[in-house]
């Protein structure tokens, strides 16, 4: 699924009908969050991650039955910051997390539901609140594919499209476009494909 608020709504009502709830309030009144930061985060393209993992670990949830789809693909956002309530360690043990390390450091790792993607050489990027997930095996540039690139020694994380006349458009997270041609695209390092993306934030 390549639409993250698609992959969210989905998400969403599975957790309804595995809730047995109807609306959105419910379900934000049943993972102990407010229903208007529910709000807020969904339409932010979030999901309030530790609140769902909390729950389903209090109520015997397998994580599979949430964030695996119909499809078989996997979930496309990550988890971080682990509430001191829960055993970290356990979690990490859990047939249903996985952890991947941290771009550019080999000493760290940061955990995410399901293990599906042991078979891809994966890296995370953190940059302030955001983390992203690349897969550093795929770089080869597919039109309007977010890309998590390099240049100047500076990362940056962009939609990648390419134009009838060779050159490159770069739209940033902020939605700034950035049009480039291709003797400069080559001087771009690209360290891999962005899977998907979370805003660590504490949700309430």
């Amino acid at each position: 699924m390549d639409n993250i608020d698609e992959y969210i709504n989905e998400v969403v009502n599975k957790l309804k009908k595995i809730l047995n709830v109807t609306s959105d309030r419910q379900l934000a009144l049943k993972l102990d969050v407010m229903p208007s930061s529910f709000s807020n985060t969904i339409k932010r393209g979030l999901l309030p991650y530790e609140k769902i993992l909390f729950f389903a670990k209090k109520e015997g949830l397998s994580l599979d039955d949430i964030f695996l789809l119909n499809n078989n693909s996997i979930i496309k956002q990550t988890i971080d910051n682990i509430d001191n309530n829960v055993n970290k360690k356990e979690l990490e043990c859990s047939k249903d997390l996985c952890s991947i390390q941290i771009l550019n450091d080999e000493k760290n790792l940061i955990t995410i539901p399901l293990n599906a993607y042991s078979n891809q050489k994966l890296r995370a990027f953190i940059n302030d609140k955001k983390i992203y997930i690349i897969d550093i095996d795929d770089r080869e540039i597919e039109h309007n594919t977010y890309y998590l690139i390099k240049s100047s020694e500076t990362y940056f994380a962009m939609y990648i499209s390419i134009d009838l006349d060779g050159s490159y458009s770069l739209k940033d997270d902020d939605n700034n476009i950035k049009k480039i041609m291709m003797e400069d695209f080559k001087k771009i390092e690209v360290i891999g494909k962005i899977n998907f993306k979370l805003i660590r934030e504490t949700f309430i």
